[in-house]
């Protein structure tokens, strides 16, 4: 992920890119670029997204779940301080089969980074980013499909789809993330696949420096599916931010909306309309 996406139109915030967190997926043998796309940054003036390897699938029973919130918390044997929430994901699994020739052939590209990689190296290996001018071209290179592309009446800004693997070439997962904007509202739509080759649980958490505290609510949809929705207090800039997540078909889709407390009405319809497509 880049720094200039979105930061150029919120320069009001000071959103932090953080490239690499590997200490949140202390996994197997160092796909460090798997760690930097799992871990992804959502745009919240400091708010970042982790996605944290755990053991065992929960099966069965597909959603998110709060497991843990805080604020203003001391990180053990420093003086830094954050706040943030950690979700469990329960989502089922998706055939190899079920996606386009080009993801399948990924793996092999993904391998060869891990044959290429030294010490030198400026990236690290295990994960593909792909640009694409609109989320619709993104899906049809995924071919999944589950996969939509929600009219959510805001001007579409780019859309990058990000492939991990391991050293075998093994397919593990796929993110395709979109950025939209509407006067001084700025929203991310995350849209999260793992495969019949990706074994274990997965957590998703979000992380401030800010003293933000979180409140968590639940909407069900005309289909039955339930969003779970987190809305953080306003921050230093005057920003809130607000966040849905639903697991649906296979995919976790995250909806991710910064805005002022003079658009928040604006901002939770949106949420709903997104939520009920």
């Amino acid at each position: 992920m880049e720094a200039k996406r979105f930061s150029e139109a919120m320069n009001e915030l000071d959103v932090r890119y953080i490239e690499e967190a590997a200490s949140y997926r202390p996994q197997k043998k160092g796909l460090l670029h798997r760690n930097r796309r799992l871990s992804v940054v959502l745009l919240a003036a400091g708010l970042t997204v982790m996605l944290v390897g755990c053991v065992a699938v929960v099966a069965g029973v597909f959603g998110t779940r709060l497991i843990d919130v805080f604020t203003s918390e001391t990180v053990d044997g420093t003086d830094f301080r954050q706040s943030g929430y950690d979700l469990a994901v329960d989502i089922e699994r998706i055939p190899m089969s079920g996606l386009s020739e080009e993801v399948r052939h990924a793996g092999e590209t993904i391998q060869q980074q891990f044959i290429d990689y030294n010490l030198f190296s400026s990236r690290f290996p295990g994960n593909l980013q792909t640009e694409f001018s609109s989320r619709k071209d993104a899906c049809a290179y995924i071919g999944f499909k589950g996969l939509d592309q929600p009219d959510l009446g805001m001007d579409e800004q780019e859309t990058t789809v990000s492939i991990t693997g391991d050293e075998e070439g093994k397919v593990l997962s796929l993110e395709i993330e979109t950025g939209y904007a509407d006067g001084d509202i700025r929203a991310q739509l995350f849209s999260h696949l793992y495969t019949e080759t990706y074994i274990e649980e997965i957590t998703t958490g979000v992380r401030t420096t800010e003293s933000v505290e979180y409140k968590e609510s639940f909407m069900t949809n005309r289909d039955g599916r339930t969003c779970q929705v987190i809305e953080s207090t306003a921050m230093e800039s005057g920003y809130k931010c607000l966040d849905g997540y639903l697991v649906d078909n296979g995919i976790m889709h995250n909806l991710h909306i910064i805005y002022k407390e003079k658009d928040a009405e604006q901002a939770k319809n949106l949420l709903h309309h997104w939520a009920e497509k």
